[in-house]
Parts: C-alpha cells; structure tokens; sequence
C-alpha cells in the first residue's frame, strides 16, 4: 500500500469478519474492498503480473499492455512497471505477502512499494552486496523500513559505481527537508511504540498510526533519488 504501515491485526479482524455467514447484501463487498485495500499495492501488483504474463489484454481489446494500463487503468506505466517489478521480487522472496489468506496473519507491516522496488532494482542491476541486500531486506519485510531509508543505508555502504547505477546521491547530500522528514518518522515511530508499550486507548493509537503513515507518504515524495 504505498507507503501505509498497517498492521496486521486489522487484516485479521477483517478476514474473520468475512467468514461470517450471516452477513446483509454489500456487508461482505463492502469487507473485501477493505481488506484488499488493507493489503495493499501487493494485490494490483500480482494482478497486473498475471495479466501481463498472460497477455489477457489482447483478448480485451489491447494491442500491448502499456497501452491497457494506461487507457484501461489509469496507471503511468512507470508505475506499472514498479508494481510488476516489487511482485515479482515478492513471489520469490515473500510469497506468502502475495497470498490474501497467509498475510493476513503476518506479524509484520506491509512492505514499502519504494522500498521493495529498490531491493528488486538492486537485485537486477546486481548493484548491492549479498550481505547488504540481505540486511535491506529485512529492514524492508521486517522493520517496515520506507525507500527513503534503504536508499540512504545503501548509499552509506556503496561506492560511486553502485551508487550510480541505483540512482543514488552520495551520503550527507540530502537536502534539510528530507532530513526534517526523516528525523520527524523516527520521532512518531518512538511516540507511537511508547503508547503501545502502555497500552493507551485505540483511538489514540489509531491517530499516531495515521500520522504515522502521513509522515511516511512525505518521506515518499521526497524519494526522487530512487
């Protein structure tokens, strides 16, 4: 989902609420919409790597799928490309992120669009070293960490070549606003574990999360190194 951190206790609550059998006439739509909506990018993602690799569109009407994804969809093929590129990197690091009945029972954020498309570009351009692809991936699947910070670590670790090849600036040219940004996110991240930690009420929880999660779609936009 962009760059929302949810949790997974909301996914599990709406897949519970799903299985009822009693539910009214556009209850269980109204669910499922959310509970794709809670999973995010993931599920547009595997949707559009099936259509692609399938070449579905020519039966619908398309002479190629960029054409489909922008007429039919709406979506920059940029993107497109970005989502095909982070599933493809999922199906064969984290499937179970691609399959709506085990995610919901992950006990980790929702990955990063940005951030997983930077561990996939580094792994086609073959840019980062195996032991720091594999402490960005767990920072990214573990950590929920954005693709402003997997940018900036791997930047600290690469030289100029690498760097080059993955868009990178090199470290301490950040401009203050991203700076501010970044200071900002680790400082909601602290308040919002501190009222975890004490359990205060949902409402409030819920409000850092969503501030949370607005800090983090700043720290996205400021992404144009990646």
């Amino acid at each position: 989902m962009s760059v929302e951190i949810e949790q997974s206790k909301t996914l599990q609550n709406l897949a519970r609420k799903k299985a009822e059998g009693n539910l009214q006439e556009g209850h269980r739509e109204a669910l499922e919409a959310a509970h794709d909506f809670k999973l995010g990018w993931a599920v547009l993602g595997a949707t559009l790597l099936k259509v692609q690799r399938g070449k579905n569109y020519r039966n619908w009407g398309f002479s190629d799928f960029k054409t489909f994804c922008s007429k039919e969809l709406g979506l920059r093929y940029s993107t497109a490309e970005k989502l095909i590129r982070s599933t493809y990197y999922m199906q064969r690091h984290e499937p179970q992120w691609l399959d709506r009945s085990e995610a919901v029972d992950i006990e980790t954020p929702t990955p990063d669009l940005n951030a997983v498309n930077f561990l996939a570009r580094g792994e086609e351009e073959q840019a980062l070293p195996s032991e720091l692809q594999q402490n960005l991936h767990k920072e990214v699947f573990e950590g929920g960490a954005t693709g402003l910070k997997v940018g900036r670590m791997a930047s600290a670790e690469l030289g100029d070549e690498a760097r080059a090849a993955l868009g990178l600036r090199a470290p301490g040219s950040e401009d203050p606003t991203t700076r501010t940004a970044i200071s900002t996110s680790r400082d909601v991240e602290k308040v919002l574990r501190g009222l975890k930690r004490v359990e205060a009420p949902s409402d409030v929880q819920r409000q850092a999360e969503e501030l949370l999660a607005g800090v983090r779609r700043w720290q996205a936009g400021l992404e144009t190194q990646l």
